[in-house]
């Protein structure tokens, strides 16, 4: 339309629509995934509808992706006054697997990702134009791809630095790492360099904080000389700088992967109270104890049904001598109010997120120094180090240039 400030004769038009259909009427006309799919050449979503014990349905969604299978579980959709419709997806498989626990909530990664697979397992003719593949064994593609993934957010060079580093990429160059091979793939510890120089597969996993550091073999890792600042971060110095510990991400990190492998293989040990203890919860709070009852009692929880909203606590778990149980359960549950995850692993990393958060210690607790070397232990054995179970940094790294730039000396 020509502009009317550079031509005084033209005749400017103004348009405007009037949409008798509500939001809520239009959102599934410009939310259909196969409509937005189909635009972008790429491959239709396919919905299955599972029905809930406590009313309602799981909707989950399946597409694919580079070749691979991508499964999510769709949440409903919330009306986010005044801007809009939003839906959140809980991604199951492929590099965004990968990624939970180790990214904030509605972040999505960017990433650089070479697959190097024999031409007779790519088929290219599914698609007219070329747009899609499919790998002929696409799950062990699928599982190559997020141990890669997976095994990279374990590396020291994934905690958060202050300070500029020098980084290049040359193709092929995987920084003298061996490629994952889909023949390769059993469980990995953290590993074995930078931040943790020991031989962290034979630290015992699992090694939580205790007051005087028993609960972890220290002969097996050179722990540093550890301070603690503010009562809440561990510092000590390495080869590239300063490095700087969250103590209550790093013990987050630490009771979420206990929590995750006891919740997959097994109850957790716990401990007897000498009195009973009686919890009085709201509606919501007894609802969702309800909904994670079988959970918590697989990690060591041991609690009835006292009449009304009441519960009565008999046993609990004792990952450490400062837990407090009680406190723990009723935060939890709190925190659990309103949750309507479809899928059973969705659920138990979320209890098992929660737990750990609300278990683990706090910022402003003093620490002994055989405390703070079982923490830096446990922390050296899990599989993600530099990343708590909320996404944030846990392990945080300034290079001595940082440093004496910021003094003057660079």
């Amino acid at each position: 339309m020509p502009d009317p400030a550079l031509n005084p004769d033209a005749i400017a038009f103004d348009w405007a629509w009037s949409l008798a259909a509500t939001p809520e009427q239009l959102w599934p006309l410009v939310s259909d995934t196969n409509r937005i799919n189909q635009l972008a050449r790429m491959a239709p979503a396919t919905f299955t509808e599972t029905p809930q014990a406590e009313g309602g349905s799981a909707r989950q969604g399946e597409t694919t992706q580079l070749g691979m299978g991508v499964t999510w579980d769709e949440h409903p959709f919330e009306w986010a006054y005044p801007y809009g419709f939003t839906v959140l997806r809980e991604f199951h498989n492929g590099v965004l697997s990968a990624y939970r626990s180790t990214v904030t909530a509605g972040v999505r990664p960017s990433l650089f990702l070479e697959i190097t697979l024999p031409a007779d397992v790519v088929d290219v003719n599914v698609h007219p134009a070329k747009a899609e593949v499919r790998f002929r064994d696409r799950w062990s593609v699928e599982r190559a791809v997020e141990h890669a993934v997976r095994r990279a957010l374990g590396e020291p060079s994934s905690a958060a630095f202050v300070g500029a580093r020098s980084w290049s990429f040359t193709p092929g160059d995987n920084g003298g790492r061996p490629p994952v091979d889909v023949e390769v793939l059993a469980p990995r510890s953290a590993p074995a360099d930078g931040l943790f120089s020991a031989p962290l597969a034979e630290v015992p996993h699992g090694a939580s904080a205790t007051a005087d550091g028993g609960g972890a073999d220290e002969s097996r890792l050179d722990v540093p000389p550890l301070v603690q600042l503010r009562r809440t971060y561990l510092m000590f110095e390495r080869g590239e700088g300063v490095v700087l510990i969250d103590q209550h991400s790093a013990h987050e990190r630490v009771l979420f992967e206990q929590f995750m492998n006891v919740l997959e293989r097994g109850a957790a040990p716990s401990q007897r109270l000498l009195f009973p203890a009686t919890l009085h919860l709201g509606p919501a709070e007894a609802d969702a104890f309800e909904a994670n009852r079988e959970l918590l009692q697989r990690l060591g929880f041991e609690v009835e049904p006292f009449g009304g909203h009441s519960l009565i606590v008999s046993a609990v778990p004792m990952p450490h001598p400062r837990f407090d149980a009680l406190r723990c359960i009723r935060e939890t549950l709190d925190a659990l109010t309103g949750d309507r995850l479809p899928s059973a692993a969705a659920r138990h990393e979320r209890l098992a997120a929660t737990v750990a958060c609300k278990a683990a210690i706090k910022a402003g607790d003093a620490l002994s120094s055989g405390e703070m070397r079982a923490l830096f232990i446990a922390l050296a054995s899990t599989t993600l180090p530099a990343h708590d179970v909320h996404g944030r940094s846990t392990i945080v790294q300034i290079t001595w240039d940082e440093l004496e730039r910021r003094f003057g000396r660079k």
